[in-house]
């Protein structure tokens, strides 16, 4: 006697046609991928993606990456463009993080971020303004002074050169008939 196996599977799936999930409605089923039930979704913006039935109904997938490419600082869409914000987020990691670069020079020697700056960067840029050319970044007028409004400046290399704590004058005697030689001794 040959006995059949009957295979319990789960409740029928879902059907996520026409429900929204934040900006996204889900408008049919997609392809499956790697087991998983992937849905064509129409988001608010007008642009159309394809996203996993786990993670709509998860709350993990809420647009169709508009969210992130908004507006969110104040600034541009994509922060990584913008010149002053990135000046802006590596004064506050080189100042709290002591992971970050520089922060043995910077907050390991107690510079800080005034906390209007470190908490907004539309408020830094509403205070300092854009960088005049490409070529300045931010100095602090006193040098053992921390990043807040009255002591800070947008600055090129050379003014924040004349301003650092332990400024010295160098100067370098060039002497005529010396040139170098292929082991890198000098030879007149």
């Amino acid at each position: 006697m040959i006995q059949r196996i009957v295979m319990k599977r789960g409740p029928k799936p879902e059907d996520l046609t026409g429900k929204k999930f934040g900006r996204l409605t889900v408008i049919c089923e997609a392809n499956q991928k790697w087991g998983h039930r992937h849905w064509r979704c129409a988001c608010q913006c007008g642009r159309e993606c394809i996203v996993a039935g786990t993670e709509l109904k998860r709350s993990r997938t809420r647009s169709c990456g508009c969210v992130r490419r908004e507006i969110i600082h104040g600034e541009c869409a994509d922060p990584r463009k913008s010149r002053e914000y990135r000046i802006w987020s590596v004064m506050k990691s080189r100042c709290s993080n002591p992971k970050a670069t520089g922060y043995d020079y910077y907050g390991g020697r107690g510079i800080t971020v005034c906390p209007e700056w470190c908490n907004s960067f539309v408020q830094f840029l509403s205070d300092m303004g854009r960088a005049p050319t490409k070529f300045h970044s931010i100095d602090r007028i006193d040098p053992t002074g921390g990043y807040e409004p009255s002591n800070c400046r947008w600055a090129t290399p050379v003014e924040q050169a004349g301003n650092k704590g332990s400024s010295t004058s160098l100067r370098i005697r060039i002497t005529r008939g010396l040139r170098a030689s292929p082991r890198g001794n000098c030879s007149p």
